[in-house]
């Protein structure tokens, strides 16, 4: 098809040659005969150019296609080039191929472009990986969405969330929601922790938490519908939301923190140690003493809350206390402490000798205790836990109070 183009391109250029010619031949000659040798010298001049100019014209038309041709008989060689370089993490060829590929027919194969973009992104170069994002920019500007896979777009938007490109990397995300590709929330969540390197990423993980929650609140996805288990499976979880509130803690914006404390009850959302002690941080943080108080009982309801959990807890009561000059409830919160620490201390030491001599006793009936028996029998004590449930936390509380 491209040889019958050529050949008639040519044909084309030799006709205007001619017709060109025979309009030149039929001009009328000046009638006076003295000037008929400059009249001759200047038409032959002007032929002679006509013909080099066509014929220049006709060799780069030839060229021309001839490229054309060459280049659309080549295509599949550049596939070839292009997957060879990706592997060989080449970028500089695997981009200037893909760019050859552009020019002569278009985006690639859906794989190949897939596999440039993850090539683009795992360098973490600032360059490549902004390259690729404007290659699906430009790419969904054509609407050309189902050009790419939702894993391959989930992988691009953490490799600019890591280069500290927050907003870049947001807005990936959110095209993958408008696709309707959802992503599981493991995997956003580490978007917008890697987004945590500076304000702006902060408050955009702040924004993106809520725009997802914003999809759940109220009970607007039903998941006992088999359908909905991709959105389902993209639902805030207690995670994400502490990602996305230390992030409002280090930056200093913790009223839009407030914003996601308040759409965690909304999508039913339970709460775990570390959220109740990031509450308790921004509660302290803008001086919501009551809502402290409130949180009093949960954390002390919690099981598995460790020592160094309760002190952040009591040391951010205090200071919210003090900030608020209640010298007569700091003193309380302390000496109420001090007395829970001696009443764990005394509890503990008898809980333990109880404990110990009982289960010496009905092991080991007929023989005399010793001290190597009631050291083994101190560490079987974990077999029973709910028996040193109370004692624990009182325990916890000593070493807390000791510390403050």
């Amino acid at each position: 098809m491209m040889l019958t183009r050529k050949l008639s391109r040519q044909l084309a250029a030799n006709y205007i040659l001619h017709s060109l010619l025979g309009r030149i031949l039929k001009c009328p000659r000046i009638a006076d005969r003295g000037h008929e040798s400059i009249t001759y010298f200047c038409w032959q001049s002007s032929v002679s150019e006509c013909c080099v100019g066509l014929e220049l014209f006709s060799n780069n038309f030839s060229t021309m296609a001839g490229t054309i041709l060459v280049q659309a008989r080549n295509t599949g060689k550049i596939h070839e080039e292009l997957e060879t370089a990706i592997n060989e993490q080449r970028l500089n060829d695997a981009w200037d191929l893909h760019e050859q590929h552009m020019r002569v027919e278009g985006f690639a194969r859906k794989s190949i472009v897939n596999k440039l973009i993850v090539g683009l992104a795992e360098s973490s170069d600032i360059q490549w990986v902004e390259k690729a994002y404007g290659l699906v920019e430009k790419a969904l500007g054509e609407h050309k969405q189902t050009l790419f896979d939702k894993e391959t777009l989930m992988y691009l938007s953490l490799g600019l969330a890591k280069c500290g490109l927050p907003v870049s990397g947001s807005t990936v995300l959110r095209k993958l929601i408008e696709m309707e590709h959802f992503p599981p929330v493991t995997a956003w969540s580490a978007v917008i922790a890697y987004m945590l390197q500076n304000s702006s990423g902060a408050y955009l993980a702040a924004e993106l938490v809520l725009e997802m929650g914003y999809l759940f609140q109220d009970g607007r996805v039903d998941p006992r519908k088999k359908c909905n288990e991709p959105l389902i499976a993209m639902k805030p979880n207690a995670t994400a939301f502490n990602i996305a509130l230390v992030g409002c803690l280090l930056f200093g914006t913790t009223r839009k923190a407030e914003q996601l404390l308040e759409m965690m009850p909304r999508i039913n959302m339970k709460t775990d140690a570390t959220s109740l002690i990031i509450m308790a941080h921004i509660y302290e943080r803008n001086g919501r003493r009551e809502e402290l108080k409130k949180l009093r009982r949960h954390i002390e309801e919690v099981h598995n809350v460790t020592d160094i959990q309760l002190r952040q807890f009591y040391n951010c009561l205090l200071s919210c206390h003090l900030k608020f000059g209640d010298l007569d409830s700091a003193c309380l919160m302390i000496l109420e402490m001090l007395r829970k620490a001696k009443k764990a201390q005394n509890s503990l030491g008898v809980a333990n000798l109880i404990f110990e001599t009982d289960k010496i006793g009905s092991t080991l009936p007929d023989q005399d205790v010793t001290v190597k028996d009631l050291h083994d029998m101190k560490s079987d004590k974990h077999e029973n836990p709910y028996y040193f449930k109370e004692i624990s936390y009182l325990s916890k509380l000593s070493v807390v109070t000791e510390s403050l």
